[in-house]
């Protein structure tokens, strides 16, 4: 039922927000989007299990068009549709933080989740928002410059709490390309809308974060995808990566994975049928009594898995597009959304 009224709410206003996006003479949606988007429509006939399959559908048909919406906004209607996602983030953040801190209790199948079901899902959300708060606090404004302050704090607090290694990998590759993206730009003569005076006092802030977020979590989680005692503190989950096991068998499910990718190597096994097919390939290295992966932990081998190579081809496409499109004009949002486009994508080699 959570998902139906998700889906049910989500949908007319996705489509409103296309609709004032697409509005007008000579808009319309770019050619890989509305592709991809008919190939996904198209493999939903395919599906075994129609509910699933439509979640999925609506994740990735909304977020490839609507990344792309976001560029055809006038100038003061995407400012402020930047100004919604830092205030929603910081709001969710808070609670993540809160949660974390063993001050209110949220049940979901993996804490901290900040009201998104699972901590992976919500760092996945702050990673992706995360840049747009950073690009509040360069701005002219000063509430812009609060807002931005304020929310990038919190959001990073809460990303270092989920002890996701795939969204601590997003942060850390987003913010290298973004900040080679900024120095080029630098050196090109472009000015900067960076206050030097400022850096000393945000590295004192960002530091006091690090501390706060290598604090061991307050709350107690019983479900079977609970923090284990490998992530319990920032150091520890970075020493997880280097122990056995610790890529907790997703080596094993990416190489059955792609065998199921290489016996439907041309339109896949269709949408939401990952799970249904999988065990014909796992052979009993993962699957037990206790464990039964829902997805292996990858989206480009889930997407190559469930679309073809003609699916994740023109998935591929759209990612190309979308950085082209951020990278035609040197507007500051543009760096931001590169930031959070590279985050998001790095994440997802990892988690999903």
């Amino acid at each position: 039922p959570k998902l139906q009224l998700l889906l049910f709410y989500a949908l007319p206003i996705s489509a409103f927000f296309l609709g004032c996006c697409f509005a007008g003479k000579g808009r319309s949606l770019p050619l890989p989007v509305l592709a991809f988007v008919s190939l996904v429509c198209i493999q939903l006939t395919r599906s075994l299990n129609l509910s699933e399959a439509s979640l999925l559908t609506f994740v990735l048909t909304g977020s490839v068009t609507v990344a792309f919406g976001v560029v055809e906004l006038k100038t003061s209607n995407r400012d402020w549709l930047f100004r919604m996602v830092a205030w929603t983030a910081g709001l969710v953040c808070v609670i993540g933080v809160l949660e974390s801190w063993g001050l209110i209790e949220i049940r979901s199948a993996g804490r901290p989740s900040a009201t998104l079901g699972f901590r992976n899902t919500a760092a996945a959300y702050a990673i992706g928002c995360l840049p747009w708060c950073v690009y509040l606090m360069t701005r002219r404004q000063s509430m812009d410059r609060l807002t931005g302050a304020l929310t990038s704090g919190v959001v990073l607090l809460f990303i270092l709490y989920t002890r996701s290694r795939g969204a601590w990998m997003g942060l850390v590759v987003s913010s290298l390309a973004v900040g080679s993206w900024y120095l080029h730009l630098r050196r090109q003569g472009v000015r900067s809308e960076i206050r030097k005076s400022k850096l000393g006092l945000v590295s004192v802030v960002v530091l006091g974060i690090l501390f706060l977020g290598s604090l061991e979590p307050a709350f107690e989680d019983i479900s079977s995808s609970r923090l284990d005692e490998k992530k319990q503190s920032i150091q520890e989950t970075v020493r997880s990566l280097s122990l056995p096991g610790g890529d907790r068998a997703r080596l094993v499910i990416w190489s059955h994975t792609f065998d199921m990718f290489a016996d439907h190597v041309l339109f896949g096994v269709g949408m939401g049928n990952w799970s249904a097919f999988y065990p014909l390939y796992d052979g009993g290295d993962v699957l037990h009594i206790n464990s039964a992966p829902r997805r292996p932990h990858n989206d480009y081998l889930w997407i190559a898995s469930e679309l073809g190579i003609v699916g994740i081809g023109l998935f591929a496409w759209c990612l190309i597009s979308a950085l082209h499109s951020v990278y035609q004009r040197r507007e500051p949002w543009r760096i931001a959304a590169s930031g959070s486009l590279i985050a998001v994508a790095t994440h997802s080699l990892f988690s999903c």
